[in-house]
């Protein structure tokens, strides 16, 4: 991809659509890791672009990013972006996948502070396993 502001959001997409690229190679990388522009658009909350990504039909929407396995859920969750871990969880994503440091999706939301009631239902509904890891350290 030639367009580097706005990673992930919809403008952004339509043009690896265009172009055909692989939608579930790693379109960014960074110090950190590497990341799909399912996960990009998950971390910026570009929920157009998550839409695009999802009805399009054949985007991993468990893929982990390359170095610490985080998934778009995982992602989402961390920054507490509600409505695209609903989105997410509307087409399966796995709630209870483990990153490579044994965190779930759950655990990284209640420990960035994104434990409301409402959050924790609809990870807990998705079948998310509380005791996967219950306490932040």
């Amino acid at each position: 991809m030639t367009r580097t502001s706005n990673l992930g959001d919809l403008p952004a997409i339509e043009d690896a659509i265009s172009a055909k690229v692989d939608l579930n190679a790693y379109h960014h990388t960074t110090a950190e890791d590497s990341y799909t522009l399912l996960q990009l658009a998950c971390m910026g909350d570009h929920l157009d672009a998550v839409q695009r990504l999802l009805t399009l039909g054949g985007v991993e929407v468990n893929k982990a990013t390359e170095v610490r396995g985080w998934t778009p859920l995982f992602l989402a969750s961390q920054l507490g972006h509600e409505h695209c871990v609903t989105m997410l969880l509307e087409y399966h994503a796995d709630a209870n996948m483990l990153a490579n440091d044994g965190q779930t999706p759950l655990w990284i939301a209640c420990c960035n502070g994104f434990g409301s009631p409402h959050f924790f239902t609809m990870l807990m509904s998705s079948m998310a396993s509380a005791s996967l890891k219950v306490a932040c350290n």
